[in-house]
């Protein structure tokens, strides 16, 4: 057991044990862990240990995202998208941990070295497996190294160019102390991943990531207390022009219509044109950076269902034209409806009786 407490590999072991001394009564005559049912066992178990932290993250993704879209207003997508991002990383991060220390104990353990110890030819083949799960592994680290290496350089830029701007007259403090410490985690955890991986000899303690959290949670605080006096747009500032299509169909008296979008957003708005008679039309608004479908469909009924997806499809040109509108958004004090980017806004136009028949989903 670890000095430091229990761990996720004496859990594994004590269930592994204990599972093989009920279904194989005879073998508490041996050596616990040297035997191959134990480790059977025990790779069940990270199995299934591995889906419950997979799950685990999945609901706190599916949470951290109904809050944003709960307390958030213009940067809903955008801070979604990005909490998205940081858990799934982690998730896949504490997986390959997970795999690759219980790799290394089972390559250490008694078993390992008794297995085909007399055979030469196996024993070859199977010192060479090993090589080649332990490449596999760190190729897979380089792949964690080199993103948040990037990930640092961009907040250590960001953190330069803030302070600039502070210099010339935009007093923000919190975007300055969020992205330093976003470089600071993203050290450590390089420093982390490289000691795991390359035993280096760089140490780094949950404590380090725990002040460093704690000092990004007080900078997004503080945040939200600066942007709190800026004015908000709903539309996107001149420079970026929203696209709009407009779709009619044609409707009877008996038919009813249902509309649904995949965004959080309340996106959706009915208006009354009594100009139109059998009829809707549909005007979807939003920027080129969105990918938005829709498909519609009859029932049995006859009733028409209609469904808007969005995605994002950003390119290279307009990464650097968003990144110049939040930049610019501190000096004229000014949140735009940055959702736009992703989510359409959708406006209903339909007469006062027709209205009776959409229904929102």
């Amino acid at each position: 057991m670890n000095k430091n407490g229990i761990t996720s590999n004496d859990i594994l072991e004590a269930l592994s044990i204990r599972v093989n001394d009920i279904l194989r009564p005879n073998s508490k005559r041996q050596s616990k862990k040297n035997n191959i049912f134990f480790w059977i066992f025990k790779f069940i178990f990270l199995l299934l240990f591995i889906i419950l932290i997979a799950w685990f993250f999945n609901q706190l993704r599916g949470l951290g995202v109904s809050i944003i879209y709960f307390v958030g207003k213009s940067l809903r997508s955008v801070l979604s998208a990005i909490w998205i991002v940081v858990i799934d990383f982690m998730k896949e991060l504490l997986i390959i941990y997970l795999l690759y220390d219980n790799f290394k104990i089972f390559i250490s353990s008694e078993y390992y070295e008794n297995l085909y110890s007399k055979e030469r030819k196996m024993k070859k083949q199977k010192e060479g497996i090993v090589k080649v799960i332990n490449i596999i592994f760190k190729i897979i680290s380089v792949g964690f190294l080199i993103i948040t290496g990037f990930i640092a350089a961009l907040a250590l830029f960001f953190a330069v160019y803030l302070t600039i701007m502070f210099m010339d007259g935009v007093y923000l403090i919190s975007p300055i102390i969020i992205m330093i410490s976003i470089f600071v985690i993203c050290y450590f955890t390089f420093k982390h991943v490289q000691s795991r991986f390359f035993d280096t000899k760089v140490v780094i303690t949950k404590t380090y990531f725990i002040v460093s959290f704690l000092v990004l949670l007080a900078g997004v605080m503080l945040f939200g207390y600066e942007i709190s006096s800026f004015e908000y747009n709903n539309k996107l500032p001149k420079g970026f022009e929203t696209i709009k299509k407009e779709q009619t169909f044609k409707i009877n008296d008996n038919q009813k219509i249902g509309i649904k979008s995949d965004s959080k957003l309340d996106n959706l708005k009915v208006i009354i044109d009594d100009n139109l008679e059998n009829e809707i039309k549909i005007e979807v608004e939003y920027f080129e950076t969105a990918d938005v479908k829709y498909i519609y469909n009859f029932n049995e009924n006859d009733d028409l269902n209609l469904t808007f997806t969005s995605s994002l499809n950003f390119e290279t040109d307009n990464v650097v034209d968003v990144l110049k509108l939040f930049m610019s958004c501190f000096k004229n004090k000014t949140i735009y409806n940055y959702n736009l980017f992703k989510y359409p806004n959708i406006y209903v136009y339909a007469n006062k009786d027709t209205l009776d028949k959409i229904s929102i989903k």
